[in-house]
């Protein structure tokens, strides 16, 4: 069965994880440095302590995925990133310690911001930091991925580059749509390495994550379809902002994501 899933920094301020159905799946980050020393002090086989420090402590919802999204206010290509580096790729290797401690499959460093990438040196940087990781964590069971700008064809470079098979790329449905690529050859072309979980949201340009789903200009319907085709995905994240566009547009979004997963509205129109 295909699960459905939320992003934690989509939801609400006032509503926690804890309040969400049993069962759905968590995408959680760490968006500070004092969070990051926070959790980088927490002993691994403490579960209680871990998920109080990833802001996911009701253990009915499951962690699926950590994203390490303080990373775009430093970037680890710029000069001020390169003295960030070393304690980042350490803390990198602790997460991915307590992702395995924890059962949560993924590690994920998003390229956006300050760390995204804008060129070929960007690019071999990236590379090479991914590389190292995956090759220094290759004792776990866990994942290691990027979710970034990229197009088709430099998705298929960074993959070549970094060349570890513990290594792949986290899709987000509308990005490419905020940079100017296909969605679509993405997904034909990268899907071999494309990590099993997707996030999902839409919205109206120049804004993203502004639109319930199937009511943006992110083609929604059409590309879980082609998804749902290629068979690669288990698990889909909501990532709207359900801060503007409530609680209740995560319920009808959650309802329209498994129409389409299901086909039972055809088209997945919106009823």
């Amino acid at each position: 069965m295909t699960n459905v899933g939320c992003a934690a920094w989509s939801l609400p301020k006032s509503r926690l994880p804890g309040t969400l159905p049993d069962g759905m799946m968590m995408h959680v980050g760490i968006q500070t440095l004092s969070q990051m020393r926070m959790l980088k002090e927490c002993h691994v086989a403490n579960e209680q302590k871990l998920r109080q420090c990833l802001g996911c402590s009701d253990g009915r919802q499951k962690i699926s995925a950590i994203g390490l999204n303080l990373v775009e206010k430093f970037g680890l290509n710029s000069s001020a990133g390169t003295k960030f580096r070393t304690e980042f790729f350490q803390f990198c290797l602790h997460v991915v310690h307590a992702a395995e401690f924890l059962d949560v499959p993924v590690v994920y460093i998003p390229s956006f911001n300050k760390n995204e990438i804008v060129g070929a040196d960007d690019l071999a940087e990236t590379a090479t930091f991914f590389k190292e990781l995956c090759q220094a964590a290759q004792r776990h069971p866990v994942l290691i991925a990027s979710e970034n700008s990229l197009s088709a064809e430099k998705q298929l470079a960074l993959v070549r580059q970094v060349g570890e098979p513990s290594f792949r790329v986290l899709l987000d449905i509308f990005n490419p749509l905020r940079w100017g690529h296909s969605v679509e050859e993405i997904i034909s072309s990268v899907h071999p390495y494309l990590l099993s979980q997707v996030h999902v949201k839409d919205g109206v340009l120049p804004g993203y994550d502004n639109a319930l789903l199937g009511q943006g200009e992110g083609n929604v319907a059409a590309v879980i379809e082609r998804i749902e085709q290629l068979g690669f995905c288990e698990t889909y994240i909501l990532e709207n902002d359900y801060s503007k566009l409530s609680i209740e547009g995560m319920s009808a979004d959650i309802s329209f994501l498994r129409s389409c997963i299901s086909g039972t509205q055809g088209k997945c129109q919106r009823m």
